[in-house]
């Protein structure tokens, strides 16, 4: 009988609640209708042409954001008793345990905000449903939606256990919400200027998990920089830590000073545990911001008028925060030492920071034996170190982010990683300037006293000029399944260890890009067979065409070759295999183009070839090209005259380069008849351990007309370099060909006619 009074009295109780914050739900409701479905709605009925896919996001961006706004304001309004001793005094009289008290006033909070969410939210579904979201999409999103706001909303409830005036609470509630990324971002922002190594490809994948305002929009509009990619998953995830800060609250409630109301705090100690985090946060960030206004003066990190700045901005800030939550300057010079202790306490932590190198986050690198995967970023667009077959479509998956499981290739990267390290510490890391901008970086470690090389030197210029640095990024995976990862822009000269990897298992998407497409490319529709230097083509039925069937002998010649090593893979090229790839079932449609160079040396791949009945179709006619041998000198060769590079990958680099950025080059002009011979001898695969001849092929694109005459313009791709065993035999037939030596590396592409 007893728990049916109770009961009965909760539930009028709740009537009463709803009942008197009728008129906000009706408000909050009209405003989301209007926003999301009359929005869509009427223009769609306007231009009927529109595509609702483009108009739903508009919609469901105004309704999360009141959504949202919703959560911060509808427990000031359940829970507004609780600051005002009078109400207290009223409700506590109720016949109603103080703890239910606190339990319906919560639930009718999430009614108010359920309801007019959910009206708007399905009924701009409904009126913007497609292809692309579909019933299920609409609940799920609805259902994530509220399981993440239901954290912003308990984060406010939690405050309000704290907070004795609503305006403290909703303050401080935001406060709290947005306290979470602010410290992130002082660690990005700290970490990003300090930390030589720091990989921030990862960084916003975390801002999900920290910030629920964000995490809401990332979830509905599946964001791929997720960190998990279910929107149930990410809801459960707020919805747990929501459970605990209610249950915290609930605890906190029993024990309230109620006394306090109307006071700015119930709990004297939560402004100072609040005020302290957000000055130490404050302290890295003014330091961080305020040293990459200065960094280009070439100044150390701990130069003490780096610490000026910060120093007083974040007094400024907690004597203001202090202010408004005593309501009185009159305790002005208690905050001023309150912030000396706290100041003391976040320089503390900012210079031990920077003295012991992010707390060992510089020099750490896992033991070889603890890796079990790396995932490796090396954008060596040039070609420069590893001669893979980039493609360069933005369509695709990104071809120089690779994966390594084997030993081979693990150790070659952790062996780079220690490289490195052992070449930056001989240089000043409490100086960004150093490592950060590396022009001259080779130069300038090498003339450190008493110097000792970690690495061996290419036999050819690694890089166009002097300060030339590539892009890599290094994330390990360990046995305990936790990661590091680490990013750096160095130099080419410092990346001869990964070389080897160039025919890995793990890069062969780099080579057979075709083979991995992107699944938004589903679709093949064209195939054919290429010649090694022209455009020209001969079709194969794709109906008749094993995608899985070349994939797999592709694969097995692949495998075999790079066990052979770069130098002795060198062989004759075949042609190509050119493969269109699309969208939908239709060349009409989105498609992309990839080739993948076969070498003679492909034995299985050639034989599945055979099965097509058809063979790689002949150069043609030359009238449109033009055939350059250019010539090491023996001297300063570019890695152009080591590095032999397909048809299918873009590269711009065509001659010698000095240290200094001076460019020569000489070359001979080959008929076609010489060309037909010489390509013979020629290799797009491996790398060479001397330099030789590299024959360009160029298609005519053009002409123009110039002060010295007419002039053809020539676009020329790969880069086949003459097998070591015919130099002599090509020497023989070039020998009595005029050199011509240029200055300009674009000038052999436009010739006079």
């Amino acid at each position: 009988m007893a728990n049916q009074f109770r009961l009965s009295n909760n539930l009028d109780y709740l009537r009463f609640v709803l009942k008197r914050n009728r008129r906000f739900m009706i408000l909050m409701t009209s405003a989301m209708v209007v926003l999301y479905p009359v929005l869509v709605l009427t223009i769609s009925l306007i231009n009927p042409q529109v595509n609702v896919n483009n108009l739903r996001p508009v919609g469901q961006v105004f309704t999360l954001i009141l959504l949202i706004v919703s959560a911060l304001t509808i427990p000031i309004l359940t829970l507004g008793y609780m600051n005002s001793k009078k109400h207290l005094d009223v409700y506590h009289a109720l016949p109603i345990k103080h703890r239910d008290l606190l339990s319906i006033n919560i639930i009718a909070a999430f009614v108010l905000m359920l309801i007019p969410f959910t009206i708007a939210w399905f009924l701009g579904g409904v009126v913007s449903l497609s292809l692309d979201f579909t019933l299920m999409d609409l609940g799920m999103t609805w259902l994530g939606s509220l399981m993440i706001v239901s954290a912003v909303m308990s984060i406010l409830i939690f405050t309000l256990m704290h907070t004795g005036t609503s305006i403290d609470g909703l303050l401080y509630g935001l406060v709290l919400n947005f306290l979470p990324i602010l410290t992130y971002g002082a660690y990005i922002a700290f970490s990003a200027i300090v930390l030589l190594g720091f990989n921030g490809d990862y960084i916003a994948r975390y801002v999900g998990i920290i910030f629920p305002i964000w995490s809401i929009f990332e979830n509905v509009f599946e964001i791929e920089i997720r960190l998990w990619d279910h929107i149930l998953l990410n809801g459960l995830y707020w919805l747990i830590i929501s459970a605990i800060l209610l249950a915290l609250s609930h605890i906190i409630y029993a024990k309230r000073r109620h006394d306090k109301a109307e006071s700015p705090f119930t709990n004297p100690y939560f402004f100072p545990a609040v005020s302290a985090v957000v000055s130490v946060v404050l302290i890295f960030l003014m330091y961080a911001g305020f040293y990459t206004l200065s960094e280009g003066n070439n100044q150390n990190f701990f130069n003490p008028l780096n610490f000026i700045f910060p120093f007083f901005f974040t007094a400024v800030i907690y004597l203001v925060m202090d202010v408004i939550s005593q309501r009185s300057f009159k305790y002005l010079y208690k905050a001023m030492l309150r912030y000396v202790f706290i100041a003391v306490v976040g320089f503390g932590l900012l210079l031990g920071g920077l003295a012991s190198k992010g707390f060992g986050y510089i020099t750490r690198i896992p033991d070889l034996d603890d890796v079990t995967q790396i995932a490796f970023r090396f954008d060596d667009y040039q070609n420069f170190v590893l001669p893979v077959q980039l493609n360069n479509n933005y369509y695709m998956t990104n071809q120089s982010d690779f994966i390594f499981t084997d030993e081979k290739g693990i150790a070659a990267i952790h062996e780079l990683h220690e490289v490195i390290l052992n070449e930056y510490k001989w240089i000043n890391y409490s100086n960004r300037n150093y490592w950060s901008y590396p022009n001259g970086l080779v130069n300038t470690i090498e003339d450190s006293a008493g110097y000792k090389k970690s690495y061996e030197d290419f036999p050819y210029n690694a890089s166009s000029y002097e300060g030339s640095t590539v892009y890599t990024s290094i994330t390990y995976t360990l046995k305990n399944g936790s990661t590091i990862s680490r990013s750096y822009n160095i130099p080419y000269e410092w990346t001869l260890s990964i070389q080897d990897l160039a025919y890995n298992p793990a890069v062969i998407r780099a080579h057979a890009l075709a083979l991995f497409a992107d699944v938004r490319y589903p679709y093949l529709k064209q195939i054919s067979l290429t010649n090694a230097f022209s455009d020209a083509y001969v079709n194969l039925d794709p109906t008749f065409f094993d995608l899985e069937s070349f994939r797999q002998v592709y694969t097995a010649d692949f495998n075999r070759l790079g066990e052979l090593g770069n130098e002795a893979m060198v062989s004759p090229t075949a042609g190509y295999v050119k493969f269109n790839q699309c969208r939908m079932d239709t060349l009409t449609s989105d498609c992309t183009e990839s080739k993948i160079l076969i070498s003679e040396r492909h034995t299985e791949t050639l034989a599945y070839l055979k099965t097509m009945d058809r063979d790689f179709p002949a150069f043609g006619s030359g009238s449109d090209y033009k055939f350059l041998l250019f010539l090491p000198d023996g001297k300063d060769d570019d890695f152009t005259f080591y590095m032999p590079i397909g048809q299918n990958t873009w590269i711009n680099q065509w001659g010698n380069y000095s240290k200094l950025g001076q460019y020569s080059s000489t070359y001979v002009e080959l008929s076609k008849e010489q060309f037909e011979l010489i390509k013979n001898y020629t290799t797009n695969i491996g790398i060479l351990s001397e330099a030789s001849y590299s024959l360009r092929v160029g298609k005519k694109i053009g002409s123009a007309s110039q002060s010295d005459g007419q002039f053809n313009q020539y676009e020329f791709f790969g880069n086949a370099l003459v097998l070591p065993e015919y130099k002599d035999e090509v020497e023989a037939l070039i020998q009595d060909l005029p050199r011509i030596i240029i200055t300009d590396p674009y000038q052999f592409m436009n010739l006079k006619q």
